[in-house]
């Protein structure tokens, strides 16, 4: 599965200024539920991605180029992956449920937790975004 999180108030700063808003790209495996200290559950999410806004919507290519660099750069400095609340990503998936890569019933578990296989899903979402 895929999900695709507002980040927004996460940023300030420069870049924190010339946004109106950014999205983290997350991929995850709804059957794979953890528990972090606490009796909820949670989901561990990949970084694959983002999106963003300007604050300036006639910014050159070349200056929303250099934007989309300094942010990608800011996300590189610290591991995205990180683990939400499944109740509230499901909450998100409610009637808008996004398959990214779905497994068929004959898929080896232990695949599903394979690097190969999440190399494989980001390639795809990469070239194929499921959302515009």
């Amino acid at each position: 599965m895929a999900v695709r999180l507002n980040e927004t108030d996460f940023w300030s700063g420069d870049i924190g200024d010339e946004i109106k808003s950014i999205h983290g790209h997350y991929l995850y495996d709804e059957r794979c539920l953890t528990h972090i200290c606490s009796i909820q559950t949670y989901y561990d999410l990949r970084f694959v991605g983002f999106d963003f806004e300007p604050i300036n919507d006639d910014l050159s290519d070349e200056e929303r180029d250099n934007l989309h660099s300094r942010i990608l750069e800011e996300y590189g400095r610290e591991c995205q992956d990180d683990y939400f609340l499944s109740g509230r990503i499901d909450k998100i998936h409610e009637g808008n449920r996004q398959l990214f890569e779905e497994a068929d019933d004959d898929t080896d578990p232990d695949l599903l937790e394979d690097d190969a296989f999440l190399r494989d899903c980001s390639e795809r979402y990469q070239g194929d975004p499921i959302w515009s």
